[in-house]
């Protein structure tokens, strides 16, 4: 708007307006300008403002000839202004290239982002050769595209870095958890250690990334290689010993299920067994519903459970609780809960035990005799001073052995009867 109101103003005047010598001159300090020419040459760039401002002010006053002479002198000095800062331009923006290309290397960028990372290269190489033909401008340029593939190949490469840091981290604390694991620890050991040992290839592989200057053979291509392949192998290898130690715990609580199924089976089959026998004695009429004497101390239960030792219970009541055990454990073996099945069979097992050794204290046993002269009889036994020393007992024999003996008349050799306490 303001080049049109000079034009207009100078409207009329005859000499013409060097409009075209004004908007050279302006395009020159424009592209010293974007050349930083304010910081590489600030003398002819100001120059060119100065020269250029003050023609604009010739126009006005219609000094047009002035004006042409001070655009024409404001292009000279932009244009030296350009050409000196196109130079210097160039040489600091292939030292930042360059700078920024160590560094890529530095964070291994050579095998991680190989791409970008030789893209940098062929530019500053290309830098090099515009700046030593004297091309400034295309110098600064392919050295503005080094930047640019060099950062590139640093982002590449600090990503893929992050990322095998990661993984390894994930794959330590993992083997970590596992190795504190009681379960994994009794149940899957030998596949743990595979584990570990498939991770220690990884971690040797991972030694090759941070520090390549450890792989010395062939040329700078060959180790970019073998350091790439190092890289792959390595991050592979700790994914594998995250999901490798997934696959262990697995198998590890299969085989603690399988190991509980079994030891409850076995538990539940050893309480079905005492459990018949008991059923056996019941059937006999030994397992009473009156509380029978404990000559001796009767051993404490399993942790979590009371002990037998406040109120004395009958035979029968312990019987009861044994088969409502027995029960439990059955129903809790159907539904795969076999830790709480092993318990409940631990608890009819040991309510069995403890009838049938209360009933070895308490309970004698005889087994009838042939004697031709003095037949074995209940009236006899009962005489027996190791039994009850009186014959008129007999009748407590006969209850106790109903099972066994049809009529207290009639009994015979090789029959064992169980004898009551008095």
């Amino acid at each position: 708007m303001g080049y049109i109101v000079i034009l207009l103003l100078a409207a009329g005047c005859n000499e013409p307006i060097p409009s075209s010598e004004i908007k050279a001159a302006k395009q020159a300090i424009a592209v010293a300008e974007a050349a930083k020419a304010f910081s590489y040459d600030p003398d002819n760039f100001q120059a060119a403002r100065d020269r250029y401002k003050k023609a604009l002010k010739m126009v006005v006053e219609d000094e047009n000839a002035a004006a042409r002479s001070l655009a024409i002198d404001a292009k000279k000095k932009a244009d030296e202004a350009t050409q000196n800062s196109r130079r210097k331009l160039a040489l600091d923006t292939i030292a930042e290239a360059q700078k920024l290309l160590k560094k890529a290397e530095r964070m291994r960028a050579g095998f991680l982002a190989g791409s970008s990372f030789q893209q940098a290269k062929t530019k500053l190489d290309d830098a090099r050769l515009a700046l030593s033909e004297n091309k400034r401008a295309q110098a600064y340029t392919d050295a503005e595209n080094c930047k640019e593939a060099a950062g590139r190949a640093i982002d590449e490469s600090r990503k893929k870095i992050a990322v095998l840091k990661a993984a390894h981290s994930d794959a330590a604390l993992a083997l970590k958890r596992a190795a504190a694991s009681e379960v994994v620890k009794k149940f899957a050991s030998r596949e743990l250690k595979e584990v570990q040992q498939g991770y220690q290839k990884a971690q040797d592989d991972k030694k090759k990334v941070d520090e390549p200057a450890t792989i010395t053979a062939g040329n700078e291509a060959m180790r970019n290689n073998l350091a790439r392949d190092a890289y792959d192998r390595s991050l592979k290898g700790a994914r594998n010993t995250v999901e490798g130690v997934g696959r262990v715990f697995r198998l590890a609580i299969q085989r603690e299920r399988e190991h509980y199924r079994k030891l409850a089976d076995k538990k539940l089959l050893e309480a079905k067994n005492l459990l018949k026998e008991l059923e056996k004695l019941k059937k006999q009429g030994l397992i009473k519903r009156l509380a029978l004497p404990q000559p001796e101390p009767v051993e404490r239960l399993t942790a979590g459970t009371s002990a037998d030792t406040t109120t004395p219970k009958s035979d029968k009541e312990r019987y009861e609780a044994a088969l409502q055990a027995l029960k439990r454990a059955e129903t809790t073996f159907q539904s795969q809960s076999y830790r709480t099945s092993i318990k409940s069979s631990e608890e009819a097992i040991r309510l069995a035990k403890l009838i049938k050794k209360l009933m070895k204290v308490v309970y004698k046993y005889y087994i009838v005799q042939y004697r031709p002269t003095a037949r074995d009889c209940l009236w006899r036994i009962a005489s027996f001073k190791k039994f009850f020393g009186d014959p008129a007992m007999w009748p407590k024999i006969w209850k106790a052995n109903k099972h066994l003996i049809v009529d207290p008349d009639l009994i015979y050799p090789g029959q064992k009867f169980a004898i009551p306490p008095e």
